[in-house]
This record gives structure tokens, sequence and C-alpha cells, in this order.
């Protein structure tokens, strides 16, 4: 490659602008106050949700500016975020849980809410499946299940786990092309969380009993395998995973994922 000169340097420092590159720059910083726009927008309907419930039709704007991932990615995000703290906020609130003497108009609300965060869910799981928003998606979806799987425990006598919601995001991380979110989802769930591990291991054993015409490739059993098996040794769960069958035996400490109060009788396993 020949060396650049004083003087080529000098044309290149001289070279005018043409009416393109104006055009060019307008539209780059369109674009950038456009979206500054759509975020500050995504920001106040967040807001505007948890002021009131006066505002929850804000989640349908959330979500549809969610759905618009392939055209929007950045503001799909955006999106995807704030409507996570929403439904935490709102699980954890008990405003989708049917009190007992709760009106016929409530019941319609908490019904709806259900709707749109059952909507919610299946964008996550289908970012998940998203080679460049895996990561990202997978991170909200465990939030959501984790908030979801406390708010159905609250005041139960039995241990229930959102199976349903994890096994969508099993399904969708093994037919993702992103192996760096089923390590990811190994390293920081499988190997952290006892539930997660058993609950993955059912999740598997399920679909692939359902499903098996889906799944007749062996590398998709390698990819199942891979994905519910921990790689720091950790041991194996049975469904007594909760409680000890010997009571002289000493336990090792279990973690569970989701934040529940220890009760002085050990709670089932139950399924959801």
């Amino acid at each position: 490659m020949p060396a650049i000169t004083a003087k080529d340097d000098g044309l290149k420092r001289k070279r005018k602008v043409t009416k393109d590159d104006v055009k060019k720059r307008a539209r780059a910083g369109e674009s950038g106050s456009d979206d500054e726009d759509v975020h500050s927008q995504i920001l106040l309907l967040e807001a505007e949700i948890l002021e009131s419930k006066k505002n929850y039709n804000n989640i349908v704007k959330l979500i549809n500016i969610a759905k618009d991932h392939e055209s929007d990615t950045e503001s799909a995000i955006f999106a995807s975020v704030a409507l996570c703290r929403v439904f935490i906020r709102l699980l954890a609130a008990g405003n989708l849980t049917l009190q007992r003497g709760a009106s016929d108009k409530e019941a319609i609300v908490i019904q709806w809410l259900k709707d749109q965060l059952s909507e919610y869910k299946a964008i996550l799981v289908t970012l998940v499946s998203d080679q460049d928003l895996a990561s990202t998606a997978l991170t909200l979806a465990m939030k959501v299940l984790k908030a979801e799987g406390e708010q159905l425990n609250a005041n139960k006598d039995f241990y229930v786990f959102p199976k349903e919601f994890l096994e969508h995001i099993v399904l969708a991380l093994v037919k993702s092309k992103n192996s760096d979110a089923r390590e990811e989802f190994v390293e920081k769930y499988v190997d952290e969380y006892d539930d997660v591990r058993f609950f993955t291991h059912q999740a598997t054993k399920n679909i692939l009993t359902t499903r098996s015409a889906e799944f007749t490739d062996p590398e998709w059993f390698d990819l199942f395998f891979d994905l519910c098996s921990p790689s720091t040794g950790s041991p194996a769960l049975t469904p007594s995973w909760r409680t000890s069958t010997c009571p002289r035996q000493r336990r090792r400490r279990t973690t569970s994922f989701l934040s529940l109060s220890i009760r002085s009788t050990p709670k089932k396993p139950g399924w959801h």
C-alpha cells in the first residue's frame, strides 16, 4: 500500500462537503432524535401504568412496540425491559391475583392483565430464539418467571413452580442458534438453583415425550442434554428435592430461584 503523502492528506482535508453528505447527516440526526423520542415515550407509558389503573391500556402500546423487534430492535428491547418492570411490580402488588369478594369488574381487569402477561411472555420466548437478542430476552424471561413463581406461592401450603413458562423458555433455547444463550442459562440458572435444575429436567422430558416427531435428529438430543446438564457437577434432583427421605441424613443446602419464606413444614413440589 503506497504511503499517504502530505499532499494527499491535504487534499483529503480540503474535500468539499456535498449535498448528499448534508442529507446523510440530517437523516442520522433525525434518526437519533426519533429514537430518543420513542424511548421517552416508553418511559412515560411505563410511569403512567404504575401511577394509575386507568392507564393499563398503555400496556398494549408497549406490547405493540416490543412486537416490532424486526424493524426497530432497540425500541423493542427498551419496551420489553419496561414491560418487565411493570409486570414485576404488578405481580408483587397482587394486582394479577383474584381476591375473595372481588367484583365482576375487578375480575375482568385481572383476567385482562393475565392475558397481556401471557402475550408478553410469548414475545420474550420469541426473542430468546433470536440469535442477537437471546441473552437479553433470557434475562427478562427469568425475571418474570421468578416474579410469577413467587406470586403463585403466596399463602400456599405447597410449592408451585411456573413449569409451563420454563418449558417454553427451554424449547426456545434449544431451537435458538445462539449457543451462548444456552451456556448462560446453564451457568446462571441450572447450576445455581436446585428448583430450576429439577424443572428443566422435567421440561426436557415432557418436550421429548409430547413432541418427539419434531426432534428425531440425534443432534437435538445433544442440545437438550447439554441444556439440563449442570456444568459444575451439581447432583441430579428427584421430586423430593425439597425434603429429606431420612430424618438423620444431613442434607445439602438447597438454593431456590424463587425467594420464598421457609416454613416449619417444607412445601411439597407442585406444578403450574
